[in-house]
């Protein structure tokens, strides 16, 4: 059994540290759960900046139809999000994502979450309504996607490159990987994908630089 605090733990520790001593000792004394919590501090840091979202306007069944999604109520198993592609991935975490949002929202407000409405595409003005609903869902498809594809062709450009030179390049290509990540975030500052994209992002980072400066250190050693 593991030593360390995972996410989950560290995150209740950033919401109470008060209300959690012996996690906290024990980020005084690990080194590697300290650059955790410094991590996921400077993350909620740059989030707490960001405005709120909100679902775009129309009905979310008419999204789904127009994606191609299943119902959101329909569970969905791990192994089959592990063979999803990213944007498919994305669009079912922005369907589900969503919802969420719609149905908090009413409650928060006092009303009822939204039926089933039949009755969208029936109509010349409620297309309308759907095709504008659909257009921040194509765009945050298109997002991900794209953050992905820029992530894949740079790990297929550097994978037989080796040496600091290599590992300082692969640092300014995520560097501007994780400035447009944040950006897009800015739209979506909850979104699960986009987080967890982003976590992926900066860890490597971090590791990395780690690396680069113990290999420039053991390089000034020899002279």
């Amino acid at each position: 059994m593991s030593d360390h605090l995972n996410r989950e733990q560290i995150s209740a520790l950033l919401d109470d540290p008060e209300g959690l001593p012996n996690r906290l000792e024990h980020v005084s004394r690990c080194r590697e759960c300290a650059r955790e919590y410094e991590q996921m501090s400077r993350m909620r840091m740059a989030l707490s900046g960001m405005p709120r979202l909100d679902p775009p306007a129309g009905e979310w069944d008419a999204v789904q139809d127009r994606l191609g999604l299943e119902p959101v109520e329909q569970p969905v198993a791990t192994p089959w999000r592990r063979a999803m592609g990213w944007p498919l991935q994305a669009a079912a975490v922005l369907a589900l994502f969503a919802a969420g949002l719609m149905v908090g929202q009413r409650l928060n407000s006092g009303t009822d979450a939204p039926g089933p409405i039949a009755a969208v595409a029936t109509t010349e003005g409620a297309d309308s309504e759907s095709s504008m609903a659909i257009e921040p869902a194509e765009a945050y498809l298109r997002t991900v996607a794209d953050l992905q594809d820029l992530r894949e062709g740079f790990d297929a450009t550097a994978s037989g490159q080796a040496g600091p030179a290599a590992v300082a390049q692969r640092i300014t290509h995520l560097d501007g990987m994780i400035d447009a990540s944040r950006d897009a975030l800015r739209e979506a500052p909850a979104d699960p994908v986009l987080n967890n994209f982003l976590f992926q992002l900066v860890d490597e980072r971090d590791d990395l630089a780690s690396q680069l400066d113990q290999s420039l250190r053991m390089t000034a050693a020899e002279y």
